[in-house]
């Protein structure tokens, strides 16, 4: 947070740091594949992988 800050200033007062910040809520842990990510992880990237060759295979007009 302290690098943000130093990046981008604007969402704090002049001269403050991180202590003017305020935690509105914890999103953290939230993930797409229900708390199994690490398992589901193989099954996902293969399907990512078959995507990107598909759209790929039509942007070239050619075969991988």
């Amino acid at each position: 947070m302290e690098r943000a800050i130093r990046i981008c200033p604007q969402p704090v007062p002049y001269g403050s740091g991180t202590e003017a910040l305020k935690v509105v809520r914890h999103q953290v842990g939230l993930r797409a594949s229900g708390g199994f990510g690490f398992q589901a992880n193989y099954g996902m990237v293969n399907q990512v992988v078959s995507i990107v060759i598909d759209v790929l295979r039509l942007a070239r007009g050619a075969n991988l």
